[in-house]
């Protein structure tokens, strides 16, 4: 059974969900450990706002947005660029 989605609190739900996504792109990044089942409990739930857990989470959205930023800034740039005629 899915242990996160049997969480009543919404919030513990979120913070668990990022850490297992965070979690999951760092085994994409360094696959040192490809084995784990967080639905048997494996990994623990983050209850607290405080768990040292959250930083992983909070770099990965950090990254995506500033990723994110980055390609729609340069798609903007080049599209801009191409309107005025000028290169």
């Amino acid at each position: 059974m899915n242990g996160v989605y049997n969480v009543v609190n919404n919030r513990y739900r979120l913070m668990s969900y990022g850490h297992v996504l965070s979690r999951s792109v760092w085994l994409l990044v360094c696959p040192a450990v490809l084995s784990y089942d967080w639905q048997l409990g494996s990994i623990a739930l983050v209850s607290r706002l405080a768990d040292h857990r959250n930083i992983f989470t909070a770099a990965l959205l950090t990254t995506v947005s500033a990723l994110s930023f980055h390609v729609i800034r340069s798609i903007t740039r080049k599209v801009c660029s191409c309107c005025d005629g000028s290169r």
